[in-house]
């Protein structure tokens, strides 16, 4: 979790409906007025660990093996390294994925991690991704008055692969792109081996 996305943690967990290397997501309605459609989607494949995501068409792609993110527009990977900075708000979908011995270990860092980075966990709750059982952390972040992130981070272990699937916004953008967070991570896939398996958090 010692990466950029950090800095607005994530971070890539509420109520999930297990599928078949699907994530499902419910809705806020009382904000349905101000979200964005998720409109066209475009896939990206790990070329590492061999995961994929769809991706909203014209999202800035930030990605290296084992990691991926997706930027709404092209200041806004500046404004998660900078959250005091001038940039406009913006959203991201951050995925990670590392290889590790232990899951248990592994969470607790993540914690650590996300307590360290100034994050304000809202909620910790159970989620199916797929058939693997994960955990969901809701989180608020401030820098200012002006400068406040919201999101989640979604954990989850399949065979020794970590991953984090994250989203964040800041100002009102987090709920803007709910309908776009909940189109790309519900179009996730894990590799094909790890279908053969079965573990979790």
């Amino acid at each position: 979790m010692r990466n950029k996305f950090r800095v607005a943690l994530s971070p890539l967990l509420g109520l999930g409906i297990a599928l078949s290397g699907v994530i499902l997501f419910g809705c806020n309605e009382g904000k349905e007025r101000t979200r964005v459609p998720a409109g066209g989607m475009q896939e990206y494949t790990d070329p590492g660990i061999g995961f994929s995501i769809q991706y909203p068409e014209g999202w800035i792609v930030s990605a290296q093996p084992g990691r991926a993110y997706f930027y709404n527009d092209h200041y806004v990977e500046q404004r998660f390294l900078d959250p005091r900075g001038s940039h406009d708000d913006g959203a991201v979908i951050a995925i990670t994925a590392k290889k590790t011995n232990d899951v248990g270990a592994a969470i607790v860092t993540f914690r650590e991690d996300l307590a360290a980075s100034g994050s304000i966990v809202t909620s910790e709750e159970p989620i199916m991704v797929g058939k693997y059982q994960g955990i969901r952390f809701s989180y608020t972040a401030s820098f200012g008055a002006k400068n406040v992130v919201e999101g989640y981070h979604i954990l989850v272990a399949a065979d020794s692969v970590l991953y984090d699937l994250g989203v964040a916004g800041f100002g009102d953008r987090f709920d803007a792109y709910t309908r776009v967070f909940d189109a790309s991570l519900g179009s996730f896939r894990f590799p094909e081996r790890h279908m053969r398996g079965k573990r979790g958090l």
